[in-house]
């Protein structure tokens, strides 16, 4: 949960850039300055989300190949991490409706576990999300909130004049 700190953080940074460029052309009317916000969030937390689906299963196999000994006969542990990849990409495709953004949503708040058989282990070793599954949904809520805040409060000062927004203690003396 200590991310969500840094989407508050990465808001504020990314509203501040949005200011400096906007500046020019202030006023900007409030509906197209939301409209911009929205698209803004959407790409940076559709990145950071894409990034987490995309590295779900390299991370994962990374982690699972500690716990595995010994390794299957005949396989390295780049073939162990390779085949766990692909199974857990294999399992949010048929059961979750892809290996992206989407099947990692449904798979995580719906069932959050996957056991991978391992021949030469008597119990499965289980592929588990960053959190359970509710902390997680609500993880993902509170970024979005947190780097509209911070995204949204840098840029609402271009639906003003320059001068409203600095305020008269720095109006140029005549």
């Amino acid at each position: 949960m200590l991310g969500l700190f840094f989407f508050a953080l990465f808001g504020l940074l990314i509203g501040a850039v949005m200011y400096r460029i906007g500046l020019p052309a202030q006023p900007v009317p409030s509906v197209p300055l939301r409209i911009g916000v929205g698209i803004v969030v959407l790409l940076c937390w559709g990145l950071s989300i894409a990034i987490e689906a995309h590295d779900f299963p390299t991370d994962q196999a990374d982690a699972l190949l500690r716990i595995i000994e010994p390794l299957p006969d005949g396989m390295t542990g780049t073939m162990v991490k390779a085949d766990i990849a692909e199974f857990a990409r294999d399992t949010l495709r048929q059961n979750h409706g892809g290996d992206g953004v989407l099947g990692y949503s449904r798979w995580v708040v719906a069932s959050s576990r996957m056991e991978y058989h391992v021949e030469t282990m008597k119990n499965p070793v289980v592929l588990k999300p960053p959190q359970h599954r509710w902390w997680w949904a609500t993880r993902v809520l509170l970024s979005v909130v947190l780097l509209t805040f911070g995204i949204y409060t840098q840029a609402a000062p271009l639906a003003r004049r320059v001068e409203a927004a600095v305020g008269p203690a720095f109006q140029p003396v005549k």
